[in-house]
This record gives C-alpha cells, structure tokens and sequence, in this order.
C-alpha cells in the first residue's frame, strides 16, 4: 500500500499534504533540570525518510549518506563527545539489532540495561549503559524502532553522565517529534 501511495499522483498528493502538516519552525516546552523553558525548534528532512525537529540555536546536524548525527554548536572540553546519532539499516528487524548491539553494550561497558520496549519518548527498544557514577564518565542511550520497510532505525544518544539532565533530556524531547515519512520518487 505505501508502494502504491509513493508511485500515484493522489499518493503524491496525500505524502504532500502529510509533509505540509509539518511546520518548519514551531515552539515546545521543555523540562530541564527541573526548569521548564520554552525552546525554539526547526524542522529538519532526511534522505533516510524521516523529519525531526531541532533546537538550532544549540545543535546542528550533519547529515551524511547513511548516518545523521546532532551535535552541540558548543563542544565541553574533557567530557565525553555529544550526540545523537540515527542510522537506518535495511533488511534487519528491531529484535535482531537490539541483540547485536546489547552484546556490544555488556562488552564494553560497566552497566548495562535492556529494558525492553518502551513506548516514550518514542516506540521502539531501548538500550543503556554508562561507563560509571562519576560526572564525566560516558553515557549511551539507544533507541531502536521500525522503519516501517523491514528494516530499523538506530538512534543513539552519546553525553557524559552530568549532562543526563541537559543534553540527555533534550535529545529524549527531539525523539518524541521524530517522524517516519514517506521517500518522494
């Protein structure tokens, strides 16, 4: 069916009109580290069939042929690297990946979880690990969820344990307004 909405005209029209839904710049309101603040946020468009909107004031994407990374315009010096990074492989189910990723996880770091699926910020299996309790010691977070072709989308989110609060919850917020779109042909 979606095959047949991509290659029609009124399938064209509908993806078009799904697209235009979308507004390329709007305001959300944000919890961080207790404080709710309201943020500025633009749309952003990948060629891996997905939109996601982005605090531009502090982020930028670099957008590549198979992996898209957000990074701080303003980079802590001595911590871990920032970011948070989605990539889309073809042909291998959520489950699949998960497994391959956990096993990686429990071997390079000190505390891992799987803590199954999760429905927020967005649906999909969630992963975490970190490489101790300090404040600059490495947190990763992944996100693994359908992309709707057989395949999945792999969302990382890379900070140090003290930024859990700002980046970790930000990047979290941008999860929640990511969208799967249909490819125009």
């Amino acid at each position: 069916m979606i095959a047949f909405l991509v290659r029609t005209e009124p399938g064209q029209a509908a993806i078009t009109k799904i697209q235009d839904l979308l507004v390329p710049e709007k305001q959300v309101k944000e919890n961080i580290e207790g404080i709710e603040e309201k943020t500025d946020v633009s749309l952003n468009r990948s060629e891996m069939g997905y939109v996601i909107y982005i605090d531009e004031n502090r982020y930028t994407m670099d957008k590549s042929e198979n992996k898209d990374k957000i990074i701080p315009r303003d980079k802590a010096e001595n911590l871990p690297e920032v970011f948070m990074e989605i990539e889309q492989v073809e042909n291998e189910a959520v489950e699949e990946v998960a497994i391959e990723i956990e096993k990686k996880l429990r071997y390079n770091f000190k505390m891992t979880e799987s803590n199954g699926r999760v429905k927020e910020p967005i649906e999909g299996i969630y992963l975490y690990a970190n490489t101790g309790n300090q404040r600059n010691d490495t947190v990763v977070k992944y996100y693994i969820i359908d992309n709707t072709k057989g395949g999945s989308f792999i969302i990382k989110h890379q900070f140090s344990l003290e930024a859990s609060e700002g980046h970790g919850v930000r990047f979290d917020n941008m999860l929640k307004e990511f969208k799967i779109i249909p490819l125009e042909e």
